[in-house]
């Protein structure tokens, strides 16, 4: 297997947790501001999340089953190229620079909730 496949397996972990939060945070925004069900809003987050993840699973499913070489090494663009590698690091790219966004309005989320609670304006 090629080192840049290895490499993007053993990180995919993080991505996926990345991917995780990310959707966990579009979910909950389309029920706060549009009062979307939660099953509509999971399934219009989680069917682009699966498509946008197709190519790891892919790689994966190719290492146990498949002798022939993998259409990554090759120089000439194939159809798996449009519908599996370029989502992919689309897909990547938007999380990776969506993330800190929403952690920052979640530190400062919990932040206003932790220094703005009656238990603490209480004790001062």
């Amino acid at each position: 297997m090629p080192w840049h496949i290895q490499i993007l397996l053993l990180l995919y972990p993080l991505v996926l947790a990345a991917y995780l939060y990310i959707g966990w945070r579009l979910v909950r925004i389309q029920k706060q501001l549009w009062q979307t069900p939660t099953r509509k809003a999971f399934r219009r987050v989680l069917i682009p999340g699966l498509g946008l993840n197709l190519f790891p699973l892919f790689i994966i499913s190719w290492f146990f089953w498949s002798k022939s070489p993998l259409f990554v090494v090759s120089a000439r663009l194939h159809w798996q190229d449009f519908l599996l590698l370029f989502p992919f690091w689309w897909g990547l790219i938007t999380v990776i620079e969506a993330l800190p966004y929403f952690l920052v309005i979640d530190a400062v989320t919990w932040l206003a909730v932790y220094f703005g609670s009656e238990r603490n304006r209480t004790n001062r």
